[in-house]
């Protein structure tokens, strides 16, 4: 429970520096760093954010969510450039058509488990991606659709570093929110029991695949929002964006922000963003720089960025409370 008196606690304060830090850094940082590293860790994070929250809440951890991702940004480029639909209707209809996937993808696959459930997951993930390759009337084929532009909001274009920036953030950290607010419901502490001992929920009368088909669509609705997000950014959706490199990518982010830290995958996406940006730049070889990154990660972080900050966070804590009580003497 957050208290509202006394004085704020260590979590509070680092809530309100990061919000605080993530509205003035746009306004010192370059646009470079603000669009090519800022907006996109923040929408990769919504992508992340998803798997994130399967894997935390619901025990699943799935590789669908970048083909759910590639419907929503599918399916936008297909309304707004084929077929001239405004793009407040194309974004509905992208969110329809991405959570409808993720429901019919949670049909399939709510009765599997742990490495079953992950294989699972990644053949559908692929199905996507050889769906946009070979329906070459509909997705183009291996060239894609191009010419995917971000709308004006008013005089406000967001195609512009910090609108977009502002955008995708907002978006990102509305996600968090009720995400987080969510698994404090019913809903999500029965999600939680049927990760943790779903033959004890059978028992008490909870339908475990209900539960975990409903967690699966909410995951793939959130993915379809980052595939929105991410072909305004991209400005094109092809298969490339939805193969196996890039279902690895947002694990990658999944993993160095912490597979149990919802607010670590924007740690994660703003980490691997760097790397890539920067690491690209002055070798072909960037990936054997994101692995050793993973490799550092797992071996002295295995919580990930998340993990890592939670621990120091308690380990301040107990010193705080050690302390108090000599301090009062």
């Amino acid at each position: 429970m957050i208290a509202f008196h006394g004085a704020p606690s260590g979590r509070s304060l680092a809530w309100c520096s990061t919000l605080l830090a993530a509205i003035v850094l746009p306004f010192l940082a370059s646009s470079f760093v603000t669009q090519d590293i800022l907006a996109l860790a923040a929408w990769s994070a919504i992508v992340a954010m998803s798997m994130v929250f399967l894997s935390k809440y619901g025990g699943m951890i799935s590789f669908a969510q970048v083909g759910i991702y590639g419907v929503g940004s599918y399916s936008f480029a297909i309304l707004a450039v084929g077929h001239g639909v405004p793009w407040y209707g194309a974004v509905a209809g992208a969110l329809v058509a991405a959570t409808l996937c993720a429901l019919l993808f949670a049909l399939l696959v709510a009765r599997t488990y742990g490495i079953y459930f992950l294989m699972v997951t990644l053949a559908l993930g692929l199905v996507v991606y050889f769906l946009t390759i070979s329906n070459y009337g509909l997705t183009h084929g291996s060239g894609g659709i191009p010419g995917v532009n971000p709308p004006h909001l008013g005089s406000i274009s967001l195609a512009q570093p910090i609108p977009e920036y502002f955008l995708d953030s907002s978006v990102a950290f509305a996600v968090l929110l009720g995400l987080t607010l969510l698994m404090r419901t019913q809903f999500g502490l029965a999600l939680q029991g049927c990760r943790d001992n779903p033959r004890k929920m059978r028992a008490m009368g909870y339908s475990v695949m209900s539960y975990r088909v409903i967690a699966f669509t909410l995951a793939g609705s959130i993915a379809g929002i980052g595939g929105v997000l991410g072909v305004w950014y991209n400005g094109i959706i092809a298969p490339s964006y939805l193969d196996l490199t890039r279902i690895i990518d947002f694990l990658a982010i999944a993993v160095i922000g912490g597979m149990e830290s919802l607010e670590g995958t924007f740690a994660g996406a703003i980490i691997y963003a760097i790397v890539t940006t920067y690491a690209s730049s002055f070798t072909d070889r960037y990936n054997t720089v994101i692995g050793l990154v993973l490799l550092a990660i797992v071996m002295f972080a295995p919580g990930g960025v998340g993990g890592l900050v939670s621990r120091v966070g308690a380990r301040l804590a107990l010193a705080k409370a050690q302390l108090t009580p000599a301090s009062t003497e």
